[in-house]
């Protein structure tokens, strides 16, 4: 198997700034929202600088708990950005319990406390 260098990897991401073309489209009650290549690029290294700064340097995954709009996209990017491993934590879903839904969360947070919510 090979392995992909995290400098091209990041080289490749720098050629989302200048692409205009249609990434995703997120199809919402009221809307369709449509994310470009470089939405992505633009949000998540904002998002990936706010990481940096903020994240202790023993980080090694970057906890993402958000419903499926624009924002879970760039906050997957922006945890690779950032040297991260992305991890997503299911939504809370109304059916659930919510002592039991982050009693379950927290057991996989501490389970992976060098981890960054």
């Amino acid at each position: 198997m090979s392995s992909i260098k995290l400098s091209s990897l990041s080289e490749r991401f720098h050629d989302f700034k200048n692409n205009f073309s249609t990434f995703i489209c997120f199809h919402g009650k009221q809307k369709v929202e449509t994310i470009k290549y470089n939405d992505i690029y633009r949000h998540s290294v904002r998002i990936s600088n706010h990481i940096r700064s903020n994240a202790p340097p023993s980080c090694e995954y970057g906890f993402i708990c958000l419903k499926h709009t624009p924002d879970l996209i760039y906050s997957f990017f922006a945890c690779i950005l950032s040297g991260l491993i992305p991890c997503f934590i299911a939504y809370p879903n109304r059916k659930q319990d919510p002592e039991i839904y982050w009693d379950e969360q927290l057991h996989v947070l501490n389970t992976y406390a060098n981890g960054v919510v």
